[in-house]
């Protein structure tokens, strides 16, 4: 057995948080790259990288470059990003946490929160597209669908749609459409408008899902938690 098989081995059988993990080899001769989201970078064989990951509270991911044992822990991983950062490099390997849902709830939310991977504006909307791609919200409607069954979560975009009111008071930004996001760590979201010119986004604490309503036609850029 080679020594990356070997590892290979050892790294499904991690337990984190309580859940045992599966440590995904997203490829041979790929890195993911993206500098912003290296949370360390040292020089471990790749199962001492993986466990270092796993002690890590925000760490989901790592890249491993075998010709010097390289190490780079990540916050993100190529299926929570929507951002294309997977590269060919020869030598290196991704792996990723990929299951289950709850170890990456545990490490990446607030307790009691959950996890929302969100789609991006279409390319050219002049929006930002290398964000997070998650944020993360506890609002009792996706309690609510969870205890249904429904645990694929996450904010859809609509971009033609919106919601009136229903706003967080002063939780609205400029532009920044991942910033208001990212409050949702700390206030029940479930959905946010942006639109008008300047742009403005406002994080809201109903959807038209959560009132059982349709939402309204319009110019804006409409994100809602979906369930399914």
């Amino acid at each position: 057995m080679t020594s990356l098989a070997l590892s290979l081995m050892l790294l499904t059988t991690q337990v984190i948080f309580g859940f045992q993990v599966t440590w995904k080899l997203s490829g041979s001769n790929t890195r993911y790259i993206n500098a912003n989201r290296v949370i360390l970078s040292t020089k471990q064989r790749n199962i001492i990288c993986a466990i270092f990951c796993s002690q890590m509270p925000t760490c989901v991911s790592f890249n491993h470059y075998n010709v010097d044992d390289t190490c780079e822990l990540m916050n993100v991983t190529n299926f929570l990003a929507s951002d294309p950062s997977l590269y060919a490099a020869p030598g290196w390997s991704h792996y990723n946490i990929s299951s289950p849902r709850g170890v990456m709830e545990a490490k990446l939310c607030p307790p009691g929160s959950f996890l929302l991977p969100y789609d991006l504006p279409p390319a050219g909307s002049g929006f930002n597209l290398t964000v997070e791609g998650y944020t993360c919200s506890n609002h009792a409607w996706i309690l609510k669908q969870r205890n249904l069954g429904k645990t694929d979560c996450r904010l859809v975009l609509n971009v033609s749609n919106g919601l009136n009111g229903y706003d967080f008071p002063d939780v609205f930004s400029v532009s920044s459409y991942s910033w208001a996001l990212q409050q949702c760590m700390t206030h029940a979201c479930a959905s946010m408008v942006c639109g008008g010119s300047p742009v403005v986004c406002y994080l809201k604490y109903e959807s038209h899902l959560t009132l059982g309503v349709s939402d309204s036609a319009g110019i804006n850029k409409y994100w809602y938690v979906n369930c399914q």
